[in-house]
């Protein structure tokens, strides 16, 4: 058996620089159910002013969550990105500082984004899900942390841990290119690609 994983844009490294006065998360998904976007606003509001989220997606749960952020008064902190092109997309993955998935479901297969974010050299915060594919792009205490799934407070704890040493952050996210380079790099994938069409 010879398994393809998708194919995204070889992106080259870039030493990451982190912030002390910030720490910029980001996610990107659909707005649904399933994604669990609420857990990481609501963890927002239990963290220092330094920390900002940016959503990048939209879906029928927009209103609902633009309305949690106003009634937790996170304007400012939090954002909704939608129609963002692929451009601007990366642009905000090569600015941010940690990339965060809250699924709490298989129904999250994969996770095209959180390979798109360890391409980036991003440290990873993703939710513990047995038998999901999120798991195949994250080794807990090597490129990121997992937390318990639907727990703010799980949620909450993991990202001040991961935050507290810029040093460890620099460390993960090494290590987050480096699991992208060995299991999804682009040139590995068409060799196998290769044997299967021979």
């Amino acid at each position: 058996v010879i398994i393809i994983p998708p194919l995204i844009n070889f992106q080259k490294q870039k030493i990451k620089k982190f912030s002390k006065k910030k720490i910029n998360i980001l996610m990107i998904g659909r707005l649904v159910d399933y994604k669990r976007h609420d857990i990481a606003i609501n963890s927002l509001a239990f963290l220092p002013e330094k920390f900002t989220l940016n959503i990048i997606g939209d879906g029928y749960n927009r209103s609902k969550l633009q309305q949690l952020i106003n009634t937790l008064k996170l304007n400012k902190r939090v954002k909704i990105l939608k129609n963002i092109n692929n451009k601007k997309k990366y642009f905000y993955l090569r600015n941010s500082d940690i990339f965060m998935m809250c699924s709490n479901s298989r129904a999250e297969s994969f996770g095209i984004s959180i390979l798109e974010a360890i391409s980036c050299g991003l440290p990873l915060i993703i939710s513990s899900v047995k038998g999901s594919g999120m798991n195949d792009m994250i080794i807990n205490n090597y490129n990121g942390l997992k937390f318990k799934k639907n727990s703010i407070d799980d949620c909450v704890k993991k990202l001040n841990l991961i935050s507290k040493n810029k040093s460890k952050l620099k460390i993960y996210s090494r290590n987050s290119y480096l699991i992208y380079r060995k299991k999804f790099d682009i040139y590995k994938i068409r060799k196998n690609l290769n044997k299967i069409y021979k």
